[in-house]
């Protein structure tokens, strides 16, 4: 399974806040190149706050973590 989140860090606490889930494949699926785009909106369809995000991916297999990467920052505004 492979899943891709934008996530939001609260400014005043150190916990991570999921804003938005692009993708969440729980099937397997062939090599390749995916190309998603996040129109600024959460998983209630209402826009976001100004400010910075983080996109994380996660790729698990049988319930094991194989791959969790932050990939940068991308900007709300």
């Amino acid at each position: 399974m492979v899943r891709v989140q934008v996530l939001r860090t609260a400014d005043v606490s150190p916990s991570i806040a999921v804003v938005r889930t692009l993708r969440d494949w729980s099937m397997s699926s062939a090599a390749g190149v995916e190309a998603l785009v996040w129109d600024g909106r959460d998983d209630a369809g209402a826009l976001v706050a100004p400010g910075t995000y983080a996109v994380r991916v996660q790729a698990f297999l049988d319930g094991v973590t194989l791959f969790n990467a932050g990939t940068g920052w991308v900007a709300a505004i």
